[in-house]
């Protein structure tokens, strides 16, 4: 039994590893997000682009009837949206 719950787990974990690989590598021309929304009010918002995450959480005295998840991915080029102002 402990030898199937380890196993479990350990699979769990090397999934877990090669997702958060596949989206470092994947999102150094983009930047994806998830946002979960609570009855109370309250949203967690997760960015990642290039290798960089960012957790941000906000509290509302507005919030739909029931509870949501979105996400989604976006271009992102945080050096060629400069570049031109430069010139």
């Amino acid at each position: 039994m402990k030898r199937k719950l380890f196993l479990s787990i350990a699979f769990m974990s090397l999934l877990m590893c090669a997702g958060c690989i596949w989206w470092w590598v994947g999102s150094s021309g983009r930047m994806d997000h998830v946002t979960w929304q609570s009855r109370g009010g309250s949203s967690v918002h997760v960015m990642g682009s290039a290798g960089k995450v960012m957790f941000t959480r906000t509290v509302a005295n507005s919030s739909p009837p029931e509870g949501q998840i979105t996400w989604g991915s976006m271009p992102y080029g945080a050096a060629t949206s400069t570049e031109g102002d430069n010139a």
